[in-house]
């Protein structure tokens, strides 16, 4: 069997300046709780309140001016046990007051006892992706250099062109849903959303100014839908002309435009995109 595919690629776009302003990303704290602590204050904290039954988390609370905690992994549902088991609701973000230093907070709270670490939130930041040469992809196949390539080829022919049953959850900036290459290979929920923006804490994907397009490039990669006549292969694309799916794409963006999300909102992307079903998560921003 050979999959028909172009072998070249668009490049991707240099980011356009944008006229919408960057959103100031409010100082906070990551902190993780012993079973015990939490076993004592997660009913106190549920309730959306920071006075809880221990009287020295209570102390640091109100001298740090901290008015609410939040599970960085909030209430999974039907994947809450799963969640449980791995420690993950002992997991919060405490938003400091303006002029509150972040390693200052970090330093109170971890002499409480039952806390078992706390660090400094930090926004995640992408690169400028701007390779000329990208459209080649010759690192699928490369018939003049050996070894340069991934001989994608061989897996084609004789073992698989992809799977709807695999899903792959791209944590980057936005894939672009109406992407004639990769619509058909695209994950949706129940309400038809292909993803959720952590950037913006929306189920808003649409392309921004800012955005370099990377997110969609990296999708292509792995599910452009092979052998339709259009664009480019996609690793996992399936076969078009035999009626076969290639993996479905799960959007969830950290970048959005000029935004980002912190490092808790990144962490509660890759894991939401588990708990979703995904058994691959793509990040390639860093």
């Amino acid at each position: 069997m050979a999959v028909a595919c172009t072998v070249e690629e668009p490049t991707i776009k240099q980011a356009p300046k944008s006229s919408e302003p960057v959103l100031p990303i409010p100082a906070s704290v990551n902190i993780q709780f012993d079973d015990d602590l939490i076993g004592l204050i997660e009913e106190d904290l549920a309730s959306g309140g920071v006075e809880t039954k221990s009287a020295s988390l209570n102390a640091v609370l109100e001298e740090l001016g901290i008015d609410h905690l939040e599970r960085i992994f909030p209430d999974a549902g039907e994947y809450e046990a799963r969640s449980r088991k791995m420690g993950l609701h002992r997991f919060y973000t405490a938003v400091l007051k303006e002029g509150t230093p972040a390693t200052k907070a970090a330093v109170s709270l971890a002499d409480v006892p039952g806390i078992v670490s706390v660090t400094p939130s930090r926004p995640i930041r992408k690169r400028a992706f701007n390779d000329p040469y990208f459209s080649k992809q010759w690192h699928y196949v490369n018939k003049k250099t050996v070894g340069a390539d991934i001989n994608v080829q061989g897996v084609w022919d004789n073992y698989t062109t992809g799977s709807r049953d695999v899903i792959v959850c791209v944590v980057d900036e936005t894939v672009d849903a109406s992407h004639e290459d990769l619509a058909a290979n695209l994950w949706k929920d129940a309400q038809g959303h292909t993803g959720y923006n952590y950037a913006r804490k929306s189920y808003s994907l649409s392309t921004r100014d800012g955005d370099t397009g990377h997110g969609t490039h990296v999708a292509g990669t792995i599910a452009a839908v092979n052998n339709n006549g259009k664009g480019v292969c996609g690793i996992a694309g399936g076969d078009a002309l035999k009626g076969i799916p290639g993996v479905r794409i799960m959007s969830h963006a950290i970048f959005s435009g000029n935004q980002q999300a912190d490092d808790a909102q990144t962490y509660r992307a890759i894991k939401e995109g588990a708990d979703k079903g995904a058994v691959i998560s793509q990040n390639s921003w860093g």
